[in-house]
């Protein structure tokens, strides 16, 4: 009797045994199968928002670009810059314009160049904007305007960060 009692005992544990591997083995079934429909969830959202998104991420790419002006050398970037800066500053009536390039100080936010600039106070908001549109690789960090009481000429003061770009990374001088 005691070893049909054993027996039952061994059949039993041996049948609890098999239930609590094949339950195992379906939790660890279920979880493989959850984490395949999670990836390829994230792959669908992935690919869902580059077709819903690929125009917008292209125009940024392209205004990134443009905050970035791609020169051959320092000296002869901040030479073309100077240049159209008081191309744009006579367009203006803008006179007396003096530019300050400081390469010796430059950093990860550029070059700072200082803007001395006279002429009526009337012309400074299309010059800033005319700056913005076409230099975006120019931003104005600070901004001095003094005006005399009875003059109609107005002294302006620009800070900028000339931000830039080697074309060629051998030729950084």
């Amino acid at each position: 009797m005691k070893i049909n009692f054993t027996i039952r005992w061994i059949t039993i544990g041996l049948i609890w045994a098999c239930v609590l591997i094949f339950t195992y083995w379906n939790f660890n079934k279920i979880g493989l199968i959850m984490a395949s429909f999670e990836k390829e969830e994230v792959f669908r959202m992935d690919d869902n928002f580059w077709t819903n998104n690929s125009g917008n991420i292209s125009k940024l790419l392209t205004k990134k670009d443009a905050l970035m002006l791609p020169i051959e050398s320092i000296k002869l970037g901040l030479l073309s810059v100077e240049n159209s800066l008081a191309a744009l500053a006579s367009k203006h009536n803008f006179s007396e314009v003096q530019i300050e390039s400081m390469p010796e100080q430059a950093g990860a936010a550029g070059i700072p160049i200082n803007l001395y600039l006279e002429g009526p106070f009337k012309e400074i908001l299309p010059w800033l904007d005319a700056l913005q549109n076409y230099f975006p690789y120019l931003p104005v960090k600070h901004v001095k305007i003094t005006a005399g009481p009875f003059s109609k000429q107005t002294k302006f003061q620009f800070g900028v960060y000339f931000k830039y770009k080697f074309s060629n990374p051998e030729n950084r001088t």
